[in-house]
């Protein structure tokens, strides 16, 4: 069982999208719900001109409107997604920086961990994953669940039972951070787990095809033998799992891929902490997949 999970909205039906995944979560974890809207503080509004609300989590067209609109919002959407759940929704609205108050109230709620949507409207156009979320993922200690936030075709699927969850891993310490945050969802969500291992199909340093280098059938063995350690930590823990190791010249498409050919409920990736976070996996793997797939993305941070 979870204790509880906080959705971050921001008025926008985009980052409604975040509620459906929500609502699946908490109703097979028994997780509360936290739902939060940042409001910036009166002066920042006062002072900023072209984009009054850039940078606060609101997009530039939505105005906070009158007194008690965004509390009523809040109430709307709380009693919605609480409909047909037998854990708790709250809602709060708080005033400030957003990332800050974000992640204060995460810690304050004692959360389990954040489900969001990661595309919001704004002047560039572009993956809120690479600001507030990226940010938020810096800030916090807990697994951020981000959810494509795309209107239209294209979107991303609802949450449906039994759809199993993708863990791809490099074999590195970050990458095997998400897998106990896996094993934990697994049993609630009562789904199977995939564990992906991506090869290069050719060396990075030389171009050289790893079948003309004779590394080939070594590399592939062990992939093999590195799932194999894995896959028993699960069945350890009586987690069905299934293993893939595959060749692949962008680790990106291939995990895209192989989620669209599992038919996957979401991806499971581990990034390096505060630190190395925008540099290292959040800034290629884990940003590719959340922005060229249409699933959404499980990220565990490790410090």
């Amino acid at each position: 069982m979870l204790r509880s999970i906080v959705v971050p909205l921001d008025g926008t039906p985009r980052a409604e999208r975040a509620l459906p995944w929500a609502a699946y979560v908490a109703g097979s974890t028994g997780a509360a719900l936290h739902l939060v809207r940042v409001r910036p503080v009166r002066a920042t509004i006062a002072a900023t001109s072209a984009y009054p609300h850039e940078g606060t989590g609101l997009p530039p067209a939505v105005d906070p409107g009158p007194d008690g609109a965004e509390e009523a919002y809040l109430e709307r959407m709380g009693l919605q997604v609480g409909r047909d759940l037998e854990s708790s929704v709250s809602w709060s609205l708080l005033e400030g920086d957003v990332t800050p108050c974000l992640a204060a109230h995460v810690r304050d709620v004692d959360a389990d961990g954040v489900i969001l949507a990661t595309r919001a409207p704004g002047p560039l156009g572009r993956m809120l994953l690479g600001s507030t979320a990226d940010a938020l993922m810096r800030a916090v200690d807990v697994p951020v669940l981000a959810v494509p936030g795309r209107n239209g075709e294209g979107g991303p699927p609802g949450p449906e039972p039994g759809r199993p969850i993708l863990v791809a891993v490099d074999g590195s310490e970050a990458s095997e951070s998400v897998v106990p945050v896996v094993a934990r969802l697994a049993p609630l969500l009562d789904v199977r787990v995939t564990l992906l291992h991506v090869l290069p199909s050719d060396d990075s340093a030389t171009g050289v095809p790893f079948q003309l280098a004779g590394d080939w059938e070594r590399t592939m063995r062990e992939g093999e033998r590195y799932l194999d350690r894995l896959h028993e930590r699960l069945r350890r823990r009586r987690i069905r799992a299934d293993t893939m190791v595959m060749a692949h010249p962008s680790a990106t498409r291939a995990i895209c891929e192989v989620a669209d050919e599992i038919d996957a409920g979401f991806v499971a990736l581990g990034t390096h902490g505060r630190s190395g976070l925008s540099r290292a996996l959040l800034g290629s793997v884990t940003r590719g997949v959340a922005t060229h797939g249409h699933r959404p993305v499980l990220v565990q941070s490790l410090d």
